[in-house]
């Protein structure tokens, strides 16, 4: 990136697209959840995030099946 903008060498773009992006790692529906009701406890309520725990509970049983 030069100047805040895009160089056209597709070499480069890729470098830094590579560097930039941590791997992914494959994770269960149910530790997702765990870690979306986790992530969200900063932004809201207890009870929203109880809330949000007990309607996904459904999601995590039928993923389960």
């Amino acid at each position: 990136i030069k100047h805040g903008h895009y160089n056209d060498d597709p070499e480069e773009l890729q470098e830094i697209i590579q560097s930039d992006v941590d791997p992914l790692e494959p994770i269960s529906p149910s530790e997702a959840i765990d870690l979306y009701i986790e992530s969200k406890k900063s932004e809201v309520t207890q009870s929203t995030a109880n809330e949000y725990e007990n309607k996904l509970e459904y999601l995590k049983e039928f993923c389960n099946k």
